[in-house]
């Protein structure tokens, strides 16, 4: 199963005009994980869920990558109903279920926080890409690819594959299991250290799905055999093509009560970086976490005054469509399902019709949603990147959110003449964090940023909690879809959660 992002879509009618941006739907934000955000010290998250001892499974672990890297790492396991804790090297890291978070800290360092969905989001995505490019590569080649690049490969590193995919052969071996893709060898298990509960065989699976890669197959032959073993090899490709084990060796288990080990007093990593970033990414950050902090006070123009301002019009025009675009980003439910609202201002919407400005940007925007539409895609970046008076203008600087999605939905944006690009920040990111400096409020512009970082899930799943968190409004716009990618992303890497 592979998960694909949303598009960008523009509906216009000659006395209807609804705009909506892209979104990167990806979860569900319950009230506990509302309360666990990736800005949140580790006093706020203790403070979101309960601390109590918990039974848990403890183990002492040896890494070894046996052909690439020799050497050893040491690390204790704790895998509890809730959370997995894994120590290694002074550092923690700290799978919490209940909060769906990734936690990790270094002994007296701050507090790392990642959305739990960011890593099997990562993974699919990159599987489809590779996928891609072997398939790109066997056809300008017309030759078989070799071993390391067959899907199974790719699936295995990243510890995801399409539902009910079952490539290996699984026979017994002296003391344990050997794992085969075809006459190659793809892992092994052996040795026992005694028998899991099924609860403890979830959690184990959990722990090896986001601690120690390998095919979904394997992983669930494992824990459905409900015997913990003493070492698991698994067969990777390395950065060079070649194939390598990974081990595994795990001793001394024991089951023991478990608090929950996140200590407090732990400041948030997010927020000491973005203090001194001076980039425009730090800046919009800064901003958003304002907008966190104020507790509901630092907020959006009222639906009612943007109305207002759109039903008396003024000039130019194309200042009064930004507070219309205003509208369609902060309260495209309430305006949608407001029909008497809407028709209020129907006169207004004609108006930017026929007004040539205000056209052409509605023009543009039309081409930014849509990579098919027909339409001078360099004349209409021109028009965005030279209407530099906007910047001034209540919501203006929605002109750089229109660009960047005009130049990511259109092929060729690289080569646009330089005298445009020139007047636009250098990356197309910096587009999307200097509207958000400038308007934080409304989170369609932080999921269509999300969308520039696909294979940066970090950054990926801080602009959906960060649109989330700054928009009480966020079911009704574009991040609407949250529930139902979580559902689909739970039911294709189930043993992720």
């Amino acid at each position: 199963m592979i998960l694909k992002f949303g598009k960008r879509v523009v509906l216009a009618a000659a006395s209807v005009i609804v705009v909506a941006t892209g979104v990167l739907a990806l979860m569900r934000l319950s009230q506990g994980e509302a309360q666990a955000m990736p800005y949140s010290t580790s006093d706020q998250i203790r403070a979101a869920r309960p601390l109590g001892a918990q039974e848990a499974l403890i183990i002492d672990l040896t890494f070894a990558g046996v052909a690439a890297d020799p050497v050893e790492k040491r690390a204790r396991a704790t895998l509890a109903q809730t959370f997995n804790h894994l120590e290694m090297d002074g550092t923690h890291q700290l799978d919490d279920y209940g909060l769906c978070r990734m936690l990790s800290w270094p002994d007296g360092g701050g507090v790392m926080n990642m959305n739990c969905h960011a890593i099997p989001f990562f993974a699919f995505n990159e599987l489809q890409n590779r996928l891609a490019l072997t398939k790109m590569i066997a056809s300008a080649t017309s030759q078989k690819p070799a071993v390391e690049a067959a899907p199974y490969w790719s699936e295995a590193g990243l510890g995801v594959a399409p539902q009910d995919a079952k490539p290996l052969q699984i026979r017994a071996a002296a003391g344990g299991v050997q794992y085969l893709l075809g006459p190659q060898a793809a892992g092994s298990i052996s040795g026992d250290l005694g028998a899991l509960s099924p609860a403890e065989a979830m959690a184990f699976s959990r722990f090896l799905a986001r601690h120690f890669p390998m095919h979904p197959q394997m992983r669930a032959d494992i824990a459905g055999r409900a015997r913990l073993p003493m070492v698991i090899e698994v067969m990777q490709t390395n950065p060079a093509g070649q194939v390598a084990a990974q081990r595994m060796t795990l001793a001394n288990l024991r089951r023991e009560k478990a608090e929950y080990p996140l200590p407090g007093g732990l400041p948030s990593a997010l927020r000491a970086q973005v203090a001194g970033d001076a980039s425009p990414r730090g800046q919009a950050l800064r901003r958003a976490l304002a907008v966190v902090d104020s507790g509901g006070k630092d907020r959006p123009p009222s639906f009612e005054s943007l109305m207002d301002g759109v039903r008396k019009g003024g000039e130019p025009p194309l200042a009064s469509l930004m507070l219309f675009l205003n509208v369609t980003q902060q309260y495209g439910g309430r305006i949608t399902a407001d029909r008497a609202a809407l028709e209020s201002i129907r006169p207004q919407i004609q108006a930017f019709m026929r007004d040539p400005q205000a056209g052409r940007f509605l023009a543009a925007n039309n081409l930014a949603g849509n990579p098919a539409a027909p339409g001078d895609r360099v004349a209409a970046a021109r028009f965005l990147a030279e209407a530099d008076a906007l910047d001034k203008a209540p919501f203006g600087t929605f002109r750089y959110v229109t660009y960047a999605n005009l130049a990511a939905n259109s092929e060729g944006s690289a080569q646009w003449p330089a005298d445009i690009r020139a007047k636009m920040p250098v990356r197309l990111e910096d587009n999307y964090w200097r509207h958000i400096a400038a308007y934080p409020w409304a989170s369609n512009t932080y999921a269509d940023l999300a969308n520039l970082f696909p294979f940066d899930p970090q950054t990926a799943w801080l602009l959906q909690d960060l649109g989330r968190a700054v928009d009480t409004d966020w079911k009704s716009g574009v991040m609407g879809r949250a529930a139902a990618y979580e559902a689909r992303l739970r039911t294709a890497a189930p043993d992720f959660y």
